[in-house]
């Protein structure tokens, strides 16, 4: 699972907490990252795997009691490993992505947050638009598994796209097929590569 931490700062922006894996950890050490871990055997599910790791990674159990109403989950996605590197063998590995929102009532809370455990060696708020802009290290497919954690919301879609959330006329085979069309035409003329749409 990969659990995104979101706050608002004083702004009233939008933050994200990353955190840097020590270097000794045996997968992606010094990479950036969202709480992030297995499931395990006595994990009935994801959510209680990202509830679990939330309270081992950090002190929110201990500043909110019980949190695991504010978990919001993604789709899952997919990620293969490059095998050369020889990180789970090339395997493809499972994210069960989740987003859990602090309330932005609770100043206290918000500015008490901290790491726990010997996983990570930094924690740091960043705005949305500084994460997806960043070009420092992270774990493979971390801005894409923040989009499917946050149900797409901070993804930079033409306006076109915007509109059709408002659509509550057409059906989803009309939807589907003007999705189709606009990423067709984007991609002719340039604006959105092959890599991009998959």
């Amino acid at each position: 699972v990969s659990v995104f931490i979101l706050r608002q700062n004083n702004n009233d922006e939008a933050q994200v907490a990353l955190f840097r894996r020590c270097s000794q950890m045996p997968t992606f050490g010094g990479h950036w990252a969202a709480i992030s871990g297995s499931i395990e055997t006595q994990d009935v599910s994801p959510l209680a795997t990202a509830d679990r790791e939330v309270g081992e990674e950090t002190n929110l159990g201990e500043l909110l009691g019980d949190y695991d109403h504010l978990l919001n989950s993604g789709l899952h996605i997919d990620i293969a490993i490059d095998k050369s590197k020889g990180t789970f063998g090339g395997r493809m590995i499972r994210v069960y992505p989740f987003a859990l929102t602090l309330p932005s009532e609770d100043i206290h809370l918000l500015s008490n947050i901290e790491m726990q455990g010997t996983e990570h060696d930094k924690m740091k708020f960043l705005t949305i638009s500084d994460f997806l802009g960043m070009s420092d290290q992270c774990v493979p497919s971390l801005k894409r598994a923040f989009h499917h954690a946050t149900s797409g919301r901070y993804l930079d879609l033409p306006q076109e796209i915007r509109e059709w959330e408002e659509d509550r006329v057409n059906g989803a085979a009309y939807l589907a097929r003007k999705a189709v069309d606009l990423a067709a035409a984007h991609t002719q003329s340039g604006e959105l590569s092959e890599d991009e749409l998959s």
